[in-house]
């Protein structure tokens, strides 16, 4: 959040920034009841946060992801976050807010999913994030699981970012 001199500083205003407005936590395993999640997109994980317009919100995942199965040592699995602004739960066809591909090297260990994204909301509501998890198309059979204990959860958060700016850099 940007102050002009001599502007007076609200503590409401200093407050939200940084504030987790919206978190989920799933601290078991997701491998679509035992047969593994394929090249069909599925949710594993949502959240839902108020939002306000002129607010950036960060979008956070931290997970695990390991491969069941599979011949190709070159398994990727795709993880999405997807999401709305209508206060409907995001499907596996929603709007995509950022991915990452995950190289699944050997079965049953696990690969690190980090995943940082920004949603600059120009409505007063609420924002709805999924996390969906699918084999990417490079391995046919295979199949993998999102990862997650007690001891090692995974989180999705949303927390506002503060004021939304303008994008001010040079597209090459």
């Amino acid at each position: 959040m940007a102050f002009l001199a001599g502007q007076k500083v609200r503590a409401a205003d200093l407050n939200r920034l940084g504030a987790v407005v919206g978190r989920a936590v799933r601290t078991t395993n997701f491998n679509n009841s035992g047969n593994g999640i394929g090249g069909t997109a599925l949710r594993v994980l949502s959240v839902r946060a108020p939002i306000v317009a002129g607010r950036t919100y960060r979008v956070v995942l931290q997970a695990e992801v390991f491969r069941n199965s599979g011949s190709s040592s070159d398994f990727i699995a795709e993880s999405s976050l997807r999401y709305t602004t209508n206060d409907t739960e995001p499907t596996t066809s929603s709007t995509v807010l950022a991915r990452a591909l995950v190289h699944c090297y050997e079965i049953a260990v696990p690969e690190t999913v980090n995943i940082v994204a920004y949603y600059p909301s120009s409505t007063t509501g609420f924002l709805r994030v999924a996390w969906t998890l699918n084999r990417a198309a490079t391995d046919a059979s295979g199949t993998c699981t999102a990862s997650a204990g007690a001891t090692f959860p995974t989180t999705l958060t949303i927390e506002d970012a503060g004021d939304t700016v303008q994008t001010s850099g040079t597209v090459y």
